[in-house]
């Protein structure tokens, strides 16, 4: 997030949910009872990822 060519906004979103998913799939491991729940949080994380590493791929492909 810090560089000028790429999406800061972005960048920050995708870490923010890392860090979530992060948090989501240690309660799910801490305690089955949420487990689903965690699971829904950590796949909406996945998209927000993907979104991110396929913006970056784009940006790549256009500077060649």
């Amino acid at each position: 997030s810090t560089r000028d060519d790429n999406n800061k906004i972005l960048a920050l979103i995708a870490g923010l949910a890392a860090l979530v998913s992060l948090i989501a799939s240690l309660i799910g491991g801490a305690d089955s009872s949420q487990l689903q729940t965690m699971g829904a949080i950590s796949g909406i994380c996945y998209i927000v990822l993907t979104a991110w590493s396929i913006t970056l791929g784009l940006d790549l492909m256009k500077k060649e």
